[in-house]
């Protein structure tokens, strides 16, 4: 009781000044940290309520949604072509080095091109290298122009523009606007050789370690077409509302595969169920402080959202709990799925109009420092 007082009696300047931004989950001991409703696992307590008219809606919203972000097949055709013509050029240079400095012992797509979860717009493939030898700055540089010239040799009629930056060698056609992007890496034995001065950042050497392991993990977890759907969905969620750009594409993945295969049973959930879900556990708390979260797979100590900010938290709970209020609504897969705008809910719809436009009040304000880091840092 004398807790509850307390917490009663605390202004609301207090309270943000207790929940910081700098506030670190990994420091709470383990005791705290608790797991957050979530109704799919309690089946037997919490049996579904049919409500078959709901379900053809929210099935049809995202039928309709689907078919309106999936790429173009002529778009495909074109990043596919530019693509096999960088992996060619590549095998190449593994088999045939030219270059002392930069000995290629692997080569792996990785990324959405590898889930195949590219959406309408999406114009960029992402190839990870595997170096033998470390990765000196300036011989990358120059392992860039090197591909530069074989790649524009063998293909006359395309003309590519090239950039070398966070341990990336990005390609451009000029042409389609298509990007081709190699993550340079090394062994993991060299990780430690690492110098600042002279060779890529060791932070952007590992990022792109961890995407080829993600990349293997993907190959054989993503295989069921409903979760790369979600992705999709999850992908398109995050480019029409700034409030979940603190999603990484890996959160992301992980995320849709714990809303489709994380069940009592084992039984895999179908897609707009996954969907919900997605939305429910977010309202929930799960990226919330003492969550037990999702595990990463690769790190199992670390949940999904633990390298976020507590405001990054705070901002991706409350959207989804205003969308799942809307979405619950009667024509309220519509709106979040972006089928209906903003205006044509309030003409069509004024109880839904009224669910939309009342936003939810944040605890925390924005840090006065406060960016958006590339996710290349993240």
């Amino acid at each position: 009781m004398g807790d509850a007082k307390d917490l009663l009696n605390t202004s609301l300047d207090d309270l943000r000044l207790k929940l910081e931004p700098k506030f670190d989950l990994m420091k709470l001991t383990y005791s705290h940290i608790r797991p957050t409703f979530d109704v799919y696992q309690m089946v037997d307590k919490f049996p579904n309520v049919q409500n078959s008219n709901y379900e053809k809606m929210l099935k049809d919203a995202i039928e309709i949604r689907l078919k309106t972000i999936k790429p173009l097949r002529s778009d495909m055709n074109l990043l596919m072509q530019d693509v096999s013509n960088f992996m060619m050029i590549l095998s190449r240079m593994k088999d045939n080095p030219s270059l002392d400095a930069c000995i290629i012992t692997e080569i792996l797509i990785v990324g959405s091109l590898r889930i195949g979860t590219l959406i309408q717009g999406e114009k960029t493939a992402e190839i990870a290298i595997i170096l033998k030898t470390l990765p000196i700055r300036a011989a990358i540089s120059s392992f860039g122009h090197k591909i530069l010239d074989e790649i524009q040799c063998y293909d006359t009629s395309k003309q590519y523009r090239m950039s070398f930056y966070d341990g990336t060698i990005e390609f451009v056609n000029i042409k389609t606007q298509n990007k081709i992007r190699l993550l340079i890496t090394t062994l993991t034995k060299n990780i430690n050789k690492l110098k600042n001065e002279i060779h890529i950042a060791r932070r952007h050497v590992e990022f792109n370690s961890r995407e080829i392991y993600h990349a293997k993990w993907i190959s054989s977890n993503i295989i069921d077409d409903d979760i790369k759907n979600l992705i999709r969905l999850m992908k398109d969620m995050v480019a029409r509302f700034e409030e979940f750009s603190f999603f990484t594409p890996w959160m992301i993945v992980v995320l849709s595969h714990h809303a489709i295969t994380s069940t009592p049973s084992r039984t895999s959930l179908p897609l707009h169920v996954g969907f919900q879900r997605i939305f429910q556990n977010l309202s929930s708390g799960i990226f919330l402080p003492y969550s037990k979260g999702i595990a990463d797979p690769f790190e199992p100590k670390m949940p999904i959202h633990g390298r976020l900010t507590v405001f990054d938290q705070e901002t991706i709970t409350l959207k989804a709990q205003h969308l799942l209020r809307i979405l619950n609504a009667q024509n309220g897969p519509n709106y979040v799925l972006g089928l209906t705008s903003l205006s044509e809910s309030i003409q069509f719809d004024p109880e839904l109009a009224k669910i939309i436009q009342k936003k939810p009040v944040p605890i925390l304000s924005k840090p006065t420092d406060f960016v958006i880091k590339p996710r290349s840092e993240i």
